[in-house]
């Protein structure tokens, strides 16, 4: 059986955390760590300086609870600042990282910063709710978040199933099932644009190619059929949840925005999704498919 092959450039990765809370992106950090996985660990609010992606090439983004205007602005800024730093109270808290104030985000320059990195050809990885953040500040106009009014589907494991065309991806090398199983935690749900069906004597060709070019894919979806959706945990209303985009690879610029709306790195538990994350990683300058 022949595969395909292409050689990969070793990727310089930046592992992002955000000050909201830490113990999410701990437990990708500790996956990648046990992997032997090389990463830069950095904060958010260093992202205010205009250059400091400028040596990565990919960003990891785990999941961390908010809204988008919490992962952009952070906290309130009232009262004093809250530091997280080494003193004579708290000798042990400079071993990863710290800050004179958690309270900032990083905020609007922060994010023009990780848009121009997708732009110049880099990947932004994110999982749950940290995929919000760059839906929501239109980094790709054809990806949304899909609301969900009934679904309860909190810490299960799901079914999943890859989107028709989306095998040659280089995210799904070694998925060979038409299903297979993955942790999901309640959001967020995405919606992709389907492709314009305008007739194409209507359309200039050329703007046509750069449009689709330009259209996010769906690589995982969820399983169609509701009653085939749970595995294992709880799951109410999975209709909602039937068929919506659960992985999104989301063209910005040369770059590329892989959407996870689950877990793929949970707690070092769901193994059989951490090449998902490591395909995606690996791959970061060939996801064109």
């Amino acid at each position: 059986m022949s595969a395909r092959q292409h050689s990969i450039r070793v990727p310089r990765i930046a592992l992002m955390h955000s000050w909201l809370e830490t113990q999410n992106e701990g437990w990708v950090r500790y996956a990648l760590d046990q992997m032997g996985v090389p990463y830069t660990y950095i904060s958010d609010q260093s992202l205010r300086t205009p250059s400091r992606l400028d040596k990565f090439d990919v960003v990891i983004f785990p999941h961390v609870s908010g809204s988008a205007n919490a992962l952009v602005n952070g906290r309130p800024m009232v009262g004093p600042p809250i530091p997280w730093k080494k003193s004579a109270l708290t000798p042990n808290l400079d071993l990863w990282d710290q800050t004179d104030d958690i309270r900032p985000g990083m905020g609007l320059e922060g994010a023009a910063t990780l848009r121009r990195f997708v732009e110049r050809g880099g990947l932004l990885l994110t999982s749950g709710n940290s995929s919000v953040l760059p839906i929501t500040l239109g980094f790709n106009p054809t990806v949304t978040v899909a609301t969900t009014t009934r679904l309860n589907a909190r810490g299960s494991v799901i079914r999943v199933q890859p989107a028709t065309g989306a095998t040659a991806s280089p995210i799904l090398y070694g998925y060979e099932g038409s299903s297979f199983p993955i942790y999901f935690s309640q959001a967020p749900v995405f919606n992709v644009a389907p492709k314009d069906t305008v007739v194409a004597e209507l359309r200039d060709p050329a703007f046509a190619v750069q449009q689709e070019r330009m259209r996010a894919h769906v690589i995982l979806k969820f399983h169609d059929k509701a009653d085939s959706l749970l595995v294992s945990g709880m799951m109410v209303a999975g209709d909602e949840l039937a068929g919506k985009a659960a992985v999104v690879d989301a063209p910005v610029g040369s770059g590329h925005v892989v959407l996870f709306g689950i877990r793929p790195l949970w707690r070092w538990e769901s193994q059989g999704s951490f090449a998902l994350a490591l395909n995606a990683i690996a791959n970061w300058d060939h996801l064109n498919f």
